[in-house]
């Protein structure tokens, strides 16, 4: 019974330490639609594919973001901003 108890508490150190090693926060751009001209810079430039177009304006897919800001360097209007 007692080794039981060092292989739970053991277990839980485990997951404990696996889900905050685990959880990264990335920053994903934001878009600010009033400033957008629609150039396509930021898609041309994500090699993540994580940027397409709807109805003129670029939507980040954020399963595929990394959150490296290269879309946000290029926006010549300043519309995509890392928060």
């Amino acid at each position: 019974m007692k080794r039981l108890k060092y292989i739970l508490a053991f277990l839980i150190i485990i997951i404990a330490i696996l889900t905050i090693w685990g959880c990264e926060h990335i920053n994903f751009p934001v878009l600010d639609e009033t400033k957008c001209i629609g150039c396509g810079d930021c898609m041309s430039v994500c090699r993540y594919d994580a940027i397409h177009f709807e109805n003129g304006k670029p939507v980040i897919d954020i399963e595929k973001c990394t959150g490296c800001g290269e879309c946000t360097d290029i926006c010549p209007t300043g519309a995509l901003v890392m928060p």
